[in-house]
């Protein structure tokens, strides 16, 4: 486990940007909270500024 790298041998942790288990278990061992672990993508900031733009309606007639 490499936290400042953010990685795992498994992969799953550099894959969804989610600790997994092991990771976890490591984060807890130095007493730091999980949290501070996941991906930015994840976070509130990102998911209100994903749907802050207005969406143009496709029009499937013209595919």
């Amino acid at each position: 486990v490499n936290l400042e790298a953010r990685t795992y041998t498994c992969g799953h942790y550099q894959e969804n940007g989610i600790p997994c288990r092991h990771v976890l278990s490591s984060i807890h061992h130095i007493g730091h909270l999980a949290n501070t672990y996941i991906s930015d993508a994840f976070s509130i900031t990102t998911l209100k500024n994903t749907y802050q733009s207005n969406f143009n309606p496709i029009i499937l007639a013209n595919i």
